[in-house]
């Protein structure tokens, strides 16, 4: 696989399961080592630096299962997003929401992810299109310059859909955005170029619009009935 992203650009991937979406964002993030090959970000080699190190220089992601901290309250897991960001560590007999600075960073990442209302909420409690808006927003705590998408509205209604699709069309122009997701409606309407994988190869590259009339695509991740 040779894959180009450029800065600012709204990629979507695509692909039938098991055609190693999820991989390669794994080897992207620093997750898996790749057996061969090259990762650059922005030119620099990273290939042998892990996932901490990777996200440092700008990646950030969320994933397809949560991975929240169900105990505490909403506004707590965005302030240690942020601690983690400025390379603060956390002192367990200080609340690090209460720091002017840090309190102020929060509601405005819970105010932009439509999470104000429930950010004194246990995240346990919350419904499931709510915690993967908080997942957005613990990823977009790390000011990142790549934001990586995996399978964000996975089990949602078609209401969650719309709204987290909202919330990413309302990213900053210089981001870049990756998405991992199999919603054709949303893919279409945010993305700027598609890739398709099929068994870790790409096998198309190329617009929406050209993703639609693609046989290539219709055959191996529609169907030939499409």
């Amino acid at each position: 696989m040779s894959l180009q992203v450029a800065r600012g650009e709204r990629l979507a991937v695509i692909g039938p399961n098991g055609a190693g979406k999820t991989t390669l964002f794994n080897l992207l993030c620093g997750e898996l080592r790749p057996s061969g090959g090259m990762i650059r970000i922005q030119g620099r080699d990273v290939t042998r630096e892990d996932a901490v190190a990777r996200a440092r220089r700008g990646l950030s992601r969320s994933f397809q299962q949560n991975t929240l901290f169900d105990e505490v309250r909403v506004r707590d897991n965005l302030a240690l997003a942020v601690l983690a960001r400025r390379r603060r560590s956390w002192v367990f007999w200080r609340d690090p929401a209460r720091d002017p600075d840090i309190a102020r960073e929060v509601e405005d990442l819970a105010h932009r992810l439509a999470l104000a209302e429930v950010l004194d909420q246990p995240v346990g409690t919350l419904a499931y299109g709510t915690r993967r808006q908080l997942e957005i927003a613990l990823a977009l705590a790390r000011e990142p310059e790549v934001l990586m998408l995996d399978e964000p509205t996975a089990g949602m209604s078609p209401e969650e859909t719309r709204a987290i699709l909202a919330l990413v069309k309302q990213l900053p122009e210089s981001m870049t955005v990756v998405l991992i997701e199999h919603d054709l409606d949303l893919v279409f309407e945010f993305a700027r170029r598609v890739v398709v994988l099929d068994y870790g190869r790409v096998v198309f590259d190329g617009t929406p619009e050209e993703a639609r009339r693609s046989p290539v695509v219709r055959e191996i991740y529609m169907g030939s009935e499409a």
